[in-house]
């Protein structure tokens, strides 16, 4: 039975010149793109394609929308893999090394093909989950810093970073009490869990009783029904 998996979308070009999104409705598209973009680059030469993630550029639009931006199919010589330009009204962003190189001949071979829909999968993920997050209000990034073209992707060399967003200040105290109730009930239905729960519980108090002014009744009368503040 055929099923749909996650979506995503991949813009295709003919070499690994950078690609400029200078004009305003181009860098609004890119923006509110929905769904985990892939740069795609074939090389007639050599009969192969590369394919590159382009989870870093979230960063750039939660720090600050910038009014030119640039994708760099490479590594950054030195120094962050963003680099702002004129009072940070452009933003160059060096995507890395590709997470997929495939030739002409590797198309008939199942096993490669196969792993390779395994690590596009994973890639997908990691955008999908990021791009989740923002529509939740949620302003952090984390992606692989570490990683090597053809090769799943392991647990570590995660690159994680937070972004403010002021208009996100209630849903961000929103998160924060429904993560505290949800570490307790976790907590709560693992009896192991005992001496971590009553912790929880007294760090939680201690922090609600020295913050009130930052919560509102809504905020204290659930933290309460879950006995996690008097």
């Amino acid at each position: 039975m055929i099923t749909a998996s996650a979506s995503f979308c991949v813009q295709v070009k003919s070499n690994e010149q950078p690609i400029r999104y200078v004009k305003p409705h181009a860098v609004d598209w890119i923006f509110h793109q929905d769904n985990p973009l892939f740069i795609c680059t074939a090389n007639k030469n050599t009969h192969s394609l590369k394919v590159f993630s382009t989870w870093r550029m979230l960063n750039v639009f939660l720090y600050k929308s910038p009014s030119i931006i640039r994708l760099i199919m490479k590594n950054q010589k030195k120094g962050d893999y963003i680099h702002y330009r004129k009072e940070e009204t452009q933003a160059d962003i060096y995507l890395g090394d590709p997470v997929i190189e495939l030739s002409v001949n590797d198309i008939n071979n199942k096993d490669i093909l196969k792993k390779s829909r395994l690590i596009l999968k994973d890639w997908i993920s990691i955008d999908r989950l990021n791009l989740a997050r923002r529509e939740a209000g949620l302003y952090w990034v984390e992606g692989p810093i570490k990683y090597s073209t053809n090769i799943e992707l392991k647990d570590n060399n995660q690159d994680l970073r937070f972004y403010s967003n002021q208009k996100n200040l209630n849903i961000s105290m929103d998160n924060f009490v429904r993560g505290c109730i949800g570490a307790y009930i976790d907590l709560e239905k693992t009896p192991s869990k005992k001496v971590e729960l009553e912790l929880l519980q007294k760090e939680i108090a201690v922090f609600i009783n020295k913050n009130k002014r930052a919560f509102d009744p809504y905020h204290m009368r659930l933290l309460q029904s879950f006995r996690l503040i008097k």
